[in-house]
């Protein structure tokens, strides 16, 4: 089955800043969704005795990314307290996240970053994605003048994706629950990497019974 996670957020910053040891890449986690359909907050489910927020954050260190932000929104007080041990992660706070995607990625308007500075895009519920796909994106965007690329699906450029700052200018005139997709297809100067990885992700309760069956 194929699909594309749609994103929600939105948000103010309490941001520390670091400087990212590997690619010049800074990582940004989108996981401010309220998980409606599935009930509960997904960010917390367990996989193989780890929170799929812990597993993505751990998944960025084995890369050795160290500059490493989470942007956070409905259930935030739990999931921050789920993030407690983990070190080298800063925290977005979007306080709008209800109002939808656009505003989660309008976040990234607040991180203090040069125009050719390197920032990957991932969500906290495409659980499947391992190094070996996060490193076949970095080697794509390595292959690019711009350093740019984004996973491919059937409707067009998604997450996980890296993008240089400059991408901002394409954030401030989005509203509501836009796609990346819709984002990325304006950035002529992007290459796309078919990651299967990527097709999965955790939306409803049969989503995540394929998981653990």
């Amino acid at each position: 089955r194929r699909r594309h996670t749609r994103l929600q957020g939105d948000w103010s910053s309490d941001v520390c800043s670091s400087d990212l040891k590997r690619h010049g890449i800074s990582a940004v986690i989108l996981a401010a969704g309220a998980s409606t359909r599935l009930g509960f907050p997904k960010q917390l489910i367990k996989y193989k005795a780890k929170s799929l927020i812990l597993r993505k954050i751990d998944l960025l260190h084995q890369l050795n990314i160290k500059d490493v932000y989470v942007v956070l929104g409905a259930h935030h007080l739990r999931i921050r307290n789920n993030l407690k041990t983990s070190k080298n992660v800063k925290i977005i706070l979007n306080k709008n996240w209800s109002s939808g995607l656009s505003s989660s990625l309008r976040c990234i308007l607040n991180l203090r970053k040069k125009s050719n500075d390197l920032i990957l895009l991932m969500l906290v519920d495409q659980v499947l994605l391992n190094r070996f796909d996060i490193e076949k994106l970095i080697s794509t965007s390595q292959k690019n003048n711009s350093n740019q690329a984004a996973t491919k699906y059937p409707d067009g450029l998604g997450t996980p994706a890296i993008v240089n700052y400059a991408f901002k200018k394409y954030l401030k005139g989005q509203r509501g629950d836009t796609g990346a997709k819709i984002i990325f297809s304006n950035i002529q100067s992007i290459r796309s990497v078919e990651l299967k990885n990527a097709l999965f992700d955790i939306d409803t309760k049969k989503d995540l019974a394929r998981l653990t069956s």
